[in-house]
């Protein structure tokens, strides 16, 4: 079984995402089959970003996953007061939150079935789409500038790694 301690920044900024503790990494090998995603269904994995992450009014947002259960976060970059953004699941509807504002989609996958999951902040208003669809929108103002430790697959303050997605997760 092949555990994953680091998921290499791609964009070569070197903002690698990370995990030491070996019963919170997500899985690659399984039963010696490499996976097509990493493997975050037992709801305990969660990899956080090696740094924070400065971001100010427009974001652009993408991930590929399988669906989830229950109130699981795909990403999180939020401060210890909250400030910040999120991609998460709650009722079996894929949502996007920019500050106080939150935004649900109105088309959701099936449960185990791959998605392409699109959240935007254009400084006007906060959008999600699922598949290349339509977006849905709530209008937000505000202009977030804060430089959370994201976490990828669980929750990023309070008690970090909480709340975590239980499905595959296979781009960020």
């Amino acid at each position: 079984n092949g555990f994953v301690e680091t998921w290499y920044d791609q964009s070569g900024n070197g903002n690698n995402a990370t995990q030491t503790s070996a019963g919170n990494q997500p899985v690659i090998v399984d039963n010696g089959t490499l996976n097509d995603a990493l493997d975050y269904s037992d709801g305990s994995k969660f990899l956080q970003l090696s740094s924070s992450v400065s971001f100010g009014e427009d974001i652009s947002f993408f991930g590929v996953a399988t669906k989830s259960t229950g109130v699981d976060f795909l990403f999180d970059a939020r401060t210890a007061a909250g400030a910040g953004f999120r991609v998460f699941e709650q009722g079996d509807i894929q949502k996007f939150q920019y500050d106080d504002t939150t935004v649900s989609s109105s088309t959701n996958p099936s449960a185990g079935v791959t998605f392409l999951l699109t959240a935007i902040q254009d400084g006007a208003n906060a959008k999600i789409s699922i598949n290349g669809g339509a977006f849905d929108t709530a209008a937000e103002t505000t202009v977030e500038s804060v430089s959370p430790t994201p976490v990828i697959g669980g929750k990023s303050f309070t008690t970090v790694g909480t709340e975590n997605w239980e499905g595959t997760i296979s781009e960020i």
